[in-house]
């Protein structure tokens, strides 16, 4: 560095004990007796040598070197000019970048505008015209559209990824306008992962698309202003050129998709999750994946206070899984606690789940939206984590038709390998079956129906399972196993959600699976056996004041809680909770 100063982001002032480098967000207190002297001089009209040399006397010249070369390395230095540094600078310089570097990149990356649907390119030309962007028809990519589902973003998807070009996506229009994200072929996931996404979660723009018959997006973003869509592309343009200036992004954060509420004020930014099964950007091996044997692993066991046992803390579940809620994004369209006013005694939160599955018939639709996963804890972290844990479990078992190991087959062609629906999985009887029809027209949920007998010879969609009983594959039909199979039009049973678990690892999955079929188990042979079982002393416990704070809530809300031991002959300790309400 031949003339230091300090970056022009900085308001500097000195004082007789120190001098004070302040941003708009961060300061730093450079203390000593040599700073005081040294910051006057770091103004970009003296050299490093005539510094030293001006405070010749008064500093020892190895200080004064130090000071310099800590300040260059601490990123508070820039390089001298000899014209007035514009804001402009200041804002590179802000960023970690230099300015004539950041001049020299926007020079060197020029920018390719492209609209698609109703949208108008124009604001944003502008904007970046404002920022120092230059343009050409094979710079870099801006894709301006109405809608991030636009049937023609396919194509060009298709070809950025095969050409290894990274492409920005913005939406200037709507009372919510979208800003990105900037896919980077290898590196983000692309905009088939984004519209996967997409998709799932408008389930009645596509409940009426089906219907219609258009792939068509429903224009919906129709409410702006031209200062909403002036604000909307003066963003998207300082997106676009700090990517161009700093390059590649490394932060996560940066990859994700951008939303303004103009009516709340509120930014928020969404993960874009790069899906390794993805038919435009993933790995063609995981379509075509093996089956491999489950092989269990001791794992180590770090939090067992509430919820089961774990391998990670409820701060640590949730943190990890954050990113996969998301009302555009997410796998979990909302998470909130929905006993806020109890919330010393129990905690319950919500979660709004992805359950994308076709439907064609409105009720149907209406009952997956109202469709939410739950969660319950002794604390708000673990009520959170269990929310998260149960939505994304219900998300991982809807069939979606692409990386699912089957194998088409008939039970028959099996030869003892296929697990027989009727005599092994439902235990259905034979006088069951035979009154079904006018049982079923007497029940007012599916829950209760008898399904049709199961037929040997048809041609099934057959899944592989594991048997840790007798450590060998086993074939189970897929229909049984995911929400939304095409198969279920059989009706030789529905999809079984018993045992169903997310974890922290493997073997954390199949463990809370595993207990939750002993628990229903129990819960099944108490319950329509009506069976008397012993009640729970819930004091012996040792969480006394817990107990007496719960007994003491519901009995001033008119309810007492009993708790009674329903463990089967499995031996595994199982309890039902009830609460009755003393006025009946």
């Amino acid at each position: 560095m031949i003339k230091p100063k300090f970056k022009d982001h900085y308001q500097v002032d000195i004082t007789g004990e120190a001098a004070f480098l302040l941003a708009e967000d961060n300061y730093h207190i450079l203390s000593g007796r040599i700073y005081p002297k040294l910051a006057p001089l770091l103004n970009g009209q003296h050299s490093v040598p005539a510094i030293v040399g001006q405070l010749a006397g008064q500093l020892p010249p190895g200080q004064v070197y130090a000071a310099i070369k800590m300040l260059d390395a601490a990123g508070h230095l820039t390089e001298g000019s000899e014209l007035e540094a514009s804001a402009a600078d200041s804002y590179w310089q802000a960023l970690g970048a230099a300015p004539d570097e950041a001049e020299k990149q926007l020079a060197d990356r020029p920018v390719s505008l492209h609209t698609l649907g109703s949208a108008d390119s124009a604001p944003l030309a502008a904007a970046l015209a404002a920022g120092g962007a230059t343009f050409t028809e094979e710079g870099f990519p801006i894709v301006v559209t109405d809608d991030y589902l636009q049937p023609e973003l396919a194509e060009l998807n298709a070809r950025f990824v095969a050409a290894n070009q990274p492409w920005m996506l913005v939406k200037l229009v709507g009372r919510v306008f979208w800003i990105g994200p900037i896919f980077e072929p290898g590196v983000t996931g692309c905009w088939e992962c984004l519209a996967d996404r997409l998709r799932s979660n408008r389930q009645v723009e596509r409940f009426v698309q089906n219907k219609t018959g258009s792939d068509k997006p429903l224009p919906t973003s129709r409410p702006y202003l031209a200062a909403t869509v002036a604000m909307a592309a003066n963003l998207a343009a300082n997106e676009a050129l700090k990517w161009l200036v700093q390059g590649q992004n490394t932060e996560p954060r940066q990859h994700g998709l951008l939303t303004f509420d103009t009516q709340s004020a509120e930014m928020t930014r969404h993960a874009l999750t790069r899906r390794p099964q993805c038919p435009a950007c993933g790995d063609p091996a995981a379509r075509q994946r093996e089956f491999v044997p489950i092989t269990l692993q001791s794992q180590p066991k770090r939090f067992s206070g509430d919820g089961g046992h774990r391998t990670r803390f409820p701060a640590e579940t949730v943190a990890a899984n954050q990113h996969h809620i998301s009302p555009i994004t997410g796998v979990i369209t909302s998470l909130y606690n929905i006993i806020e006013d109890v919330s010393d005694i129990a905690y319950s939160f919500t979660a709004g789940h992805n359950f994308a599955m076709m439907a064609n018939d409105v009720n149907i639709l209406r009952q997956n939206l109202r469709g939410r996963s739950g969660g319950k804890g002794m604390s708000a972290e673990q009520a959170r984590a269990s929310a998260i844990g149960e939505a994304i479990e219900r998300y991982s078992a809807v069939f979606r038709n692409e990386d699912e190991l089957r194998l088409r087959a008939s039970y028959q062609d099996l030869g003892g390998q296929g697990l027989h629906l009727q005599n092994e999985i439902l235990f259905f009887s034979e006088k069951q079956y035979a009154n079904r029809l006018p049982w079923n027209r007497q029940q007012k949920t599916l829950y209760h129906m008898v399904p049709n007998p199961f037929d040997e010879k048809i041609t099934l969609d057959w899944s592989p399972i594991w048997s840790l009983t007798s450590q060998e594959k086993r074939y189970i039909p897929t229909s049984y196993c995911y929400y939304g199979h095409p198969e279920l039009h059989h009706h030789f049973s529905g999809a079984d959600s018993n045992g169903s678990a997310a974890g922290n690892s493997l073997e954390e999955a199949i463990f809370q699976g595993f207990l939750e079929v002993v628990e229903r188990d129990a819960i099944a042979l108490w319950w329509y056996n009506r069976l008397d079982r012993p009640g729970v002393d819930l004091t012996s416990f040792g969480i006394t004041p817990y107990v007496r704070k719960l007994t003491e809530f519901y009995g001033s809300i008119g309810r007492e809680l009993w708790v009674i031991d329903i463990t089967s002959d499995l031996n595994i300790p199982t309890f039902a909770a009830i609460s009755r309400r003393l006025n009946r």
